[in-house]
């Protein structure tokens, strides 16, 4: 079998068909059977669908037989937890096309500029300041990404 890896870089955002919601009640239900409480993170369970779903029409699209890996960029200033979101989508993935996968979850930091004192840096919250002034960023230029970066399709 051949391998092709393709490049999907795009931003995700919720817009969930009527059977995915089907799916995602039936998951949430097997959830809660199991003592696990998804309204933690439903946020993340609804990304974790979205992400199938992008999968799927990738691998349709493509004439893929099945999906070897997928690499998802998650910036800690999306509002996605990296951690619930790898945990639903775990728990999402059987009997999909991802079942099988190698799925790898890139975290990437925030980057603020302050403009009171010219200050590159690193910003795990939307609430972090500039360690050199204590001023609120002036600008955020990373960090809120939430995106699938890849797919290795077979």
């Amino acid at each position: 079998m051949s391998s092709s890896l393709v490049f999907v870089k795009e931003k995700l955002f919720f817009n969930v068909a009527s059977d995915s919601r089907l799916l995602a009640y039936d998951k949430i239900i097997r959830l809660t059977k199991l003592d696990v409480e998804p309204k933690e993170f439903m946020h993340e369970f609804s990304m974790a669908i979205e992400v199938i779903n992008l999968a799927q029409r990738e691998a349709e699209k493509n004439l893929a037989s099945a999906i070897q890996e997928i690499t998802i960029e998650v910036g800690d200033l999306s509002g996605v937890e990296a951690e619930a979101f790898e945990s639903a989508l775990e728990l999402l993935v059987k009997d999909s096309i991802l079942e099988n996968a190698t799925i790898s979850i890139i975290k990437t930091s925030g980057k603020g500029k302050c403009n009171t004192c010219n200050c590159e840096f690193e910003m795990n919250h939307r609430m972090a300041v500039c360690p050199k002034c204590l001023c609120f960023p002036s600008e955020i230029s990373g960090g809120e990404e939430f995106r699938v970066v890849s797919l290795m399709l077979e």
